[in-house]
């Protein structure tokens, strides 16, 4: 199994603290829910390029390989 670097990990936790702050700040100025909701994708999305998480993405293809009968 592959397996995510303790750096990664640390770095991926400290940019999903920043995107739930920056939410949080953008829910207490009155911003509208679905443009709070839009910056959240956005930013995971953007994690996601940056720090992808090398378990969770061996898992997606081990269960797609599954459905398609490839396993």
């Amino acid at each position: 199994m592959i397996q995510n670097d303790p750096e990664t990990i640390a770095r991926r936790g400290v940019a999903l603290k920043t995107i739930a702050e920056g939410a949080k700040e953008m829910r207490d100025a009155g911003e509208n829910p679905v443009d709070i909701q839009n910056f959240i994708n956005k930013h995971r999305q953007d994690l996601a390029k940056n720090f992808p998480d090398k378990e969770k993405q061996e898992k997606a293809l081990n269960i797609a390989a599954k459905a398609q009968g490839i396993v």
